[in-house]
């Protein structure tokens, strides 16, 4: 049986306690890095979504003719995967703004699949589009 004059080290069983400590208490703070990493992400993509509907919103709008009162148009961004749909209509005959004469909705659907639910977010803004006169 050999005996070491200098035991001053660590044993091998003594520096895995200690990294399996150090693991044991590290693992609750990867997971929740994970999990503020994955939000982030996922609002993101959804802040993005907005903005460019913002923007297709004000495209679309701006291409309308003076005297269109129906007008549909759609685009498809890639990242984030989304389809984009501009709507213009008459307000629908049940609703209480109808009494109010050559008002009409401008909207922007967002459709997009997150995981397995699909998810339709709408910007939708009020006009005011009176009869225009030829003569």
């Amino acid at each position: 049986m050999m005996h070491f004059k200098n035991s001053s080290g660590m044993t091998l069983i003594e520096v895995l306690l200690a990294v399996a400590i150090i693991g044991l208490s590290l693992a609750p703070l990867f997971i929740l890095q994970d999990k503020v990493s994955f939000g982030v992400t996922k609002y993101s993509h959804h802040i993005d979504r907005l903005l460019r509907a913002r923007q297709f919103f004000i495209e679309s709008s701006q291409q309308v003719a003076k005297n269109t009162t129906l007008l549909v148009l759609e685009k498809k961004i890639k990242r984030p995967p989304a389809v984009l749909t501009y709507e213009m209509k008459p307000i629908a005959d049940d609703s209480p703004l109808k009494k109010f004469k050559h008002l009409y909705i401008e909207q922007v659907s967002m459709a997009w699949d997150e995981g397995r639910r699909k998810r339709k977010d709408v910007l939708a803004t009020f006009c005011f589009r009176p009869e225009v006169k030829t003569s």
